[in-house]
């Protein structure tokens, strides 16, 4: 299951990346841009690694204080689900879960 779950990051991080760039090369031509709600949904499926490096290497949506705000609560989902799904996976949140008080 793990070795799925990063390759999908890796995919999505990489898919993440080049729309980022895009997005950038876009906006510097006055071009239609790339919704803000796709790369929002492609950071929280798993994409956003990809999105931080890209922010930082195009230097792209790093003062859109909304933006940010978005950016960081789809990482935090994202590994908050993936956290979740390996420790089910584990048997952990049966026994985390059988120790709270009831």
């Amino acid at each position: 299951m793990l070795p799925a779950l990063f390759g999908m990051s890796f995919a999505l991080s990489l898919l993440s990346f080049l729309l980022l760039g895009a997005d950038k090369r876009r906006a510097q031509k006055g071009q239609r841009r790339i919704a803000e709600v796709t790369l929002h949904g492609i950071e929280l499926l798993g994409g956003w690694p990809g999105s931080l490096v890209a922010q930082r290497v195009f230097h792209h949506k790093t003062r859109k204080v909304r933006y940010q705000v978005m950016f960081y609560l789809a990482a935090f989902v994202h590994v908050g689900l993936v956290f979740v799904l390996v420790a089910w996976r584990q048997g952990l949140m049966g026994r985390w879960l059988d120790g709270m008080p009831r």
